[in-house]
């Protein structure tokens, strides 16, 4: 019998919001400790630009996305709410983009 499988995509930033490039080893270890405790990741190195605002100042992104699939789990998903926070504070963001679906796997 199949396992339920879900995918979380989270991006991580490449600059600070003033501009400041972020640190290369901050992304290592993100990628680090999810395959630490999952046994695998992927880091897609292809750069995704987005615009945002907030408290009507407008922001601007570059981002890189790293994707996780893993069993649907109660204490998956309470994992990587948590992570999101230690994500939040590694990176100095307002916030962490992190979503995930259901997949099937052939």
């Amino acid at each position: 019998m199949m396992s339920s499988l879900v995918r979380y995509e989270v991006l991580l930033p490449l600059r600070h919001n003033n501009g400041r490039e972020v640190e290369e080893e901050k992304h290592r270890q993100s990628l680090d400790e999810v395959v630490e405790e999952f046994g695998g990741a992927t880091l897609e190195p292809q750069r995704l630009f987005g615009r945002w605002l907030f408290g009507g100042e407008e922001f601007e992104d570059v981002l890189i996305r790293l994707v996780v699939e893993v069993e649907d789990a109660p204490e998956h998903h309470r994992w990587f709410a948590s992570w999101k926070e230690t994500l939040r504070e590694r990176f100095n963001q307002v916030e962490i983009r992190m979503t995930w679906h259901r997949i099937n796997v052939v």
